[in-house]
């Protein structure tokens, strides 16, 4: 399992770590396209895709880890798509 890093501030709080930074965190390079964020990782030639417009989310070619999966809640969840408690 992979341990995300956060930031730290001035003040010594950690900063919440965002979906972007889990995501380059663990390789995968952001390609914004208007009402989509599409994610590619490189290493495995796997792509995540993120439709603002219908609120889904696609994958090609791609084996989600439990890394990956908390990575893909978090986007969902900035993207308000996620019932928050």
């Amino acid at each position: 399992m992979y341990l995300f890093i956060a930031k730290s501030s001035k003040r010594g709080r950690d900063i919440v770590v965002t979906a972007q930074e889990m995501f380059e965190q663990l390789g995968w390079q952001l390609k914004q396209n208007g009402l989509k964020i599409i994610y590619y990782n490189p290493n495995y030639n796997e792509i995540l895709e993120f439709d603002k417009e219908y609120e889904e989310y696609y994958v090609e070619n791609l084996g989600i880890d439990m890394s990956t999966l908390k990575a893909i809640n978090k986007q969902c969840k900035e993207l308000g798509w996620l019932d928050v408690d």
